[in-house]
């Protein structure tokens, strides 16, 4: 507000000056009409009311700025859907890896959840979804892996983007208020790849579904997801095993988890993940692997997990009722001891986090509660 001691009045200079402070939409600031106002003696009052109703709406703002942070995303009905759909799939052994790709037709959107509308345990053991600049077949819309690498074009298994897991009937997942995933064709995720593990003869097409949410508003914070995982396993027969592993976060980026996901195949009994720092424990959570999985909210949240943390985890095996070794592998009849970590953080810092797939394989005094805590 400028005072002109000539006119006996004080103006509205034009609202360009002022919009970024009022945060009121385009379409309202462009049907105001700002005039001179004439002083009374009133004005003083006037003046004093509008800045106490601006100081309310900052307040509330900034409190529900600081909600948003902690709660699901709330536009589940509004987002719009990607829908990606298996095309017809038949199989005609047991444990197969079907890849298919999935071209994105916008420039840049942002994720906001993943909605499995015709995804069931009956027929497919897991999902994983990936991210691609370039699929590795190019003329294929989809095809049996042959191999680890064969999803993305010329990226390494560790270095691969993750966005989501799905097993055992995972319910739709939406990523926190003010938290996306950034993809499209000007992003480096022009291609999300869907990677399903068929673990029975499928003899009738399969068109397994997932929607994908999206929104093209800009989010505060960006996600990703990586992995800590063993790849080494001998659980011997007859007993109740205890498997536990460490991975240093080595990364300069420091992130905020905020959904932890338990996989581990027909064998676990429960699985636990810690952060470990200055040889203080702080839980991220634990799950029993059997029941459905999903990503739970951390225990302990927000937590950060900075350079030089250690991420220690133990897988639970019950084998009493097998009668021959079981190893690591990718069949439904092997095992794995698998954590998936989605973590975030601000939009301009963010970047992702290589998959520690070949941790430290030790015996830790784990927590008194390493198989009760919960999240």
């Amino acid at each position: 507000i400028k005072w002109n001691h000539n006119m006996g009045s004080f103006k509205l200079s034009y609202y360009n000056e002022y919009k970024s402070y009022l945060r009121c939409p385009p379409y309202i600031l462009s049907t105001v009409k700002f005039r001179p106002i004439k002083w009374n003696h009133n004005m003083g009052f006037t003046y004093i009311g509008i800045v106490s109703v601006l100081l309310v709406v900052f307040h509330v703002q900034h409190s529900i700025t600081k909600l948003n942070a902690a709660v699901p995303n709330s536009s589940f009905e509004e987002a719009s859907r990607f829908k990606m759909i298996m095309p017809n799939i038949t199989t005609t052994t047991y444990d197969q890896h079907i890849v298919a790709s999935f071209p994105l037709d916008f420039d840049e959107k942002y994720i906001t959840g993943f909605d499995p509308v015709n995804m069931h345990s009956t027929t497919v053991h897991h999902v994983i979804m990936f991210g691609c600049a370039k699929p590795a077949r190019k003329y294929d819309t989809f095809w049996r892996m042959r191999h680890d690498h064969d999803v993305c074009h010329n990226v390494p298994l560790d270095e691969l983007v993750l966005l989501w897991t799905w097993a055992l009937d995972s319910p739709t997942y939406l990523l926190p208020s003010g938290v996306g995933i950034r993809v499209g064709q000007k992003t480096d995720i022009k291609y999300i790849m869907m990677q399903l593990h068929y673990h029975k003869i499928t003899i009738l097409p399969d068109a397994s579904q997932v929607d994908v949410l999206l929104t093209k508003l800009p989010p505060s914070h960006l996600a990703g997801v990586f992995s800590v995982s063993s790849q080494k396993l001998d659980i011997l027969p007859g007993i109740v095993t205890k498997e536990d592993f460490s991975c240093r976060h080595d990364a300069d980026a420091e992130i905020i988890p905020f959904g932890v996901f338990f996989h581990t195949h027909n064998l676990g009994r429960y699985v636990s993940a810690w952060r470990v720092r200055a040889g203080i424990w702080t839980a991220l959570g634990g799950r029993d692997p059997q029941l459905p999985e999903q990503y739970c909210t951390p225990v302990t949240y927000p937590l950060s997990i900075r350079k030089g943390d250690d991420i220690k985890f133990r897988c639970t095996y019950d084998s009493r009722n097998v009668t021959e070794h079981v190893i690591w592998g990718h069949k439904k009849s092997d095992e794995m001891c698998m954590v998936y970590v989605m973590y975030k953080m601000p939009r301009k810092m963010f970047r992702y986090i290589r998959a520690c797939l070949l941790p430290d394989r030790q015996n830790f005094s784990f927590p008194y509660d390493a198989e009760t805590v919960s999240c």
